[in-house]
């Protein structure tokens, strides 16, 4: 196969530079002298044009010039080209000037040098910049040349004019304009494209241009800005994207124009909280552990799993009931490079026995505790088996714990358990009372999470679900709100409360104010383009058995206190003597084994716990779905 010929190598860079520095320094003496160059000067011209083309490519080659792609060329490589024909021409200044009256030949006249030096310099940009012009046409028509997609950019920032950038070589996207708030750049025009004025010329913007997308390319966005653009777009229509983050470029396969959905965590009311430090400072606590994950199948437990498998335990082992989510979650973590050993372990807590098998071979240091039913309505109906799962299999985990003198364990908890009034809660506020009250030789700890953004079974996916159907979204009622946090906030909390000293301790997050659940499911819905009340419906089908309107983090009865850990509280809560925690223990196991439903709710009672009498699965109200948002 024959070689292309590349007109722009290294080699012909050279010759280009070299007819360009011969041509400015012959034209540099016909206008020094009006195209009448005397026989002296034509003599020195003659004699130092070898030296000066050969001395223009040295000093290139020095600053690196022939190592830049021509049609890539950009101002930094600009500066960096002017810089080198600088250096040149301030040694045939020196020279010049050092040369004494008997080397003629040497002392070229100063307005040639700095002529010279203009044409060069013009000279060799030019050239590279013709070859980014040839190059950028022809990209552009090697595309179909209909345009596809309309965008408006909203910041004219740096991310915003690397996205136009990258865009304007596209023919089948059009950017129609920038949106940016700082007054300085409303009416400019910056890489051809026009800013067309503020964040809050959206709408006006949008109806006069038309655009089918808004593009949000604001590298330091908050929840406030995405919020406050959505509402923007509310009743246009339009679709919201965004640019990827930085950390998603270098560490995907993703580019500045890989435009996504806004994820919800970027619409909470708050910033992401991580606290700053946590690998370096949990580091040392996890690395070379054999390390066990109860619940490795869930949404937490599986991203336990990665984010422990950066700390180079020795082992990690998974455990699951679901034999289904532990293989997905294997081929999850092939690309992980774990160097340590993994267990799959398909068993089930609520049998003894199996644990005993488990903890006795493997002798885990370290256990984090995630395995539970968490469906509220569906345990309402099924108290039995959320007893016997929630209750007696974490109770099995604990004692064995001790038994085989584990170090930790980390006890996953809900804010259901604070005050509860349904049975899911009830089942996690008594795993807490169990870990308080657990002791020995091993270190017990809780953390209570509110609602997990994109855990299985959550608001989140049903609405998505919901809005790929065409509507209607429904929710149980329009006063709802929860607190929301990311699935890693939950295991960031996890790690943190994993190596914390304080045992029996109850740790809760910080998580700002709760959010609208109304609120949610519009901002979903206007990230896709569509209008809720006229795209997408919405429903209220009621309040669910065991449902509360509002969350909270801790009861009346309890107090938070700060930790050493920013935005990390510890609970400080009641705890029922110990054999009032036995007797409850001891009723609930005799209403579990003989089915009576009603008989577990007042078990509960013997701690404090007062639950309705609840329904059954005959006796669960069905109403009908009323519309909250009508079409206009």
């Amino acid at each position: 196969m024959p070689l292309k010929y590349d007109l722009y190598s290294s080699v012909n860079q050279r010759i280009i530079d070299g007819l360009i520095a011969g041509a400015a320094f012959f034209l540099a003496y016909q206008l020094r002298f009006e195209a009448d160059v005397p026989a002296v000067s034509s003599y020195q011209l003659w004699l130092l044009l070898p030296l000066l083309i050969l001395g223009r490519i040295m000093v290139n080659w020095y600053f690196g010039i022939y190592f830049l792609v021509w049609r890539y060329i950009n101002i930094g490589d600009a500066v960096r080209v002017t810089s080198a024909c600088a250096t040149f021409s301030l040694v045939l200044l020196a020279v010049r000037l050092a040369a004494p009256d008997s080397i003629q030949i040497l002392r070229v006249p100063l307005s040639i040098i700095a002529i010279e030096f203009l044409i060069t310099s013009m000279g060799q940009m030019i050239a590279r910049s013709i070859r980014r012009m040839f190059y950028e046409h022809g990209r552009r028509n090697s595309f179909d040349t209909k345009v596809g997609r309309r965008l408006l950019l909203l910041g004219a920032g740096s991310a915003g004019i690397m996205v136009a950038k990258e865009v304007l070589l596209r023919p089948e996207v059009e950017v129609v304009g920038f949106l940016d708030d700082d007054p300085q750049k409303i009416g400019t025009v910056i890489n051809g494209v026009r800013v067309l004025g503020a964040m809050d010329d959206l709408q006006r913007v949008v109806l006069d241009k038309s655009p089918d997308e808004v593009v949000i390319c604001i590298a330091s966005g908050t929840g406030a800005v995405y919020r406050k653009i959505l509402r923007l777009c509310d009743g246009l229509s339009i679709r919201t994207k965004v640019v990827p983050s930085v950390s998603e470029i270098l560490e995907g396969n993703v580019g500045i124009t890989s435009f996504r959905e806004v994820s919800m965590h970027e619409l909470l009311g708050r910033e992401t909280i991580v606290s700053p430090g946590v690998k370096e400072r949990v580091w040392g606590y996890y690395a070379g552990r054999r390390i066990l994950v109860a619940g490795a199948g869930g949404s937490i437990g599986s991203e336990l799993v990665r984010q422990l498998a950066e700390f180079e335990p020795k082992t990690i082992l998974l455990l699951d009931k679901d034999e289904n989510g532990l293989f997905e979650l294997r081929k999850s973590l092939d690309d992980l490079n774990f160097s340590g050993t993994l267990e799959l372990l398909v068993a089930d807590l609520r049998f003894k026995s199996q644990l005993t098998n488990i903890l006795a071979l493997h002798q885990p240091e370290i256990i984090f505790h995630a395995a539970a039913h968490k469906h509220v309505p569906m345990m309402e109906v099924n108290a039995a088996e959320a007893v016997f799962n929630n209750i007696f299999g974490t109770k099995n985990l604990f004692e064995l714990a001790t038994e085989f003198g584990v170090e930790r364990l980390v006890f996953i908890s809900s804010d259901k358990a604070v005050a509860p009034t349904n049975i899911m809660g009830a089942t996690k506020r008594i795993g807490e009372l169990m870990a308080q009250r657990n002791g020995g030789g091993t270190h017990f700890s809780c953390v209570r999470f509110g609602n997990v953004l994109d855990s299985r079974g959550s608001v989140v996916p049903i609405f998505r679900e919901q809005i790929a159907r065409g509507g209607p979204i429904t929710i149980t009622n329009p006063e709802m709100r929860r607190y929301f946090m990311t699935i890693p906030e939950a295991v960031h909390l996890i790690l943190m409360a994993g190596q914390m000293e304080e045992c029996g301790s109850l740790f809760v997050l910080d998580m700002g104010n709760p959010r609208s659940v109304v609120e949610l499911a519009r901002e979903l819905v206007e990230i896709n383009g569509l209008r809720l009340g006229q795209d997408i419906q919405m429903v209220v089908t009621g309040t669910r058995p065991g449902e509360k309107l509002t969350e909270s983090l801790c009861s009346r009865y309890e107090t938070l206190v700060r930790t050493s850990y920013e935005r990390i509280l510890r609970v400080e809560s009641p705890r029922p003597p110990r054999e009032q925690l036995e007797a409850c223990l001891e009723k609930l196991w005799d209403a579990v084994t003989a089915g009576d439903e009603l008989a577990i709710r007042l078990a509960f009672c013997e701690v404090g716990i007062r639950l309705p009498a609840g329904p059954t699965p005959r006796t669960i109200p069905q109403p009908d779905p009323v519309p909250l948002y009508q079409t206009r």
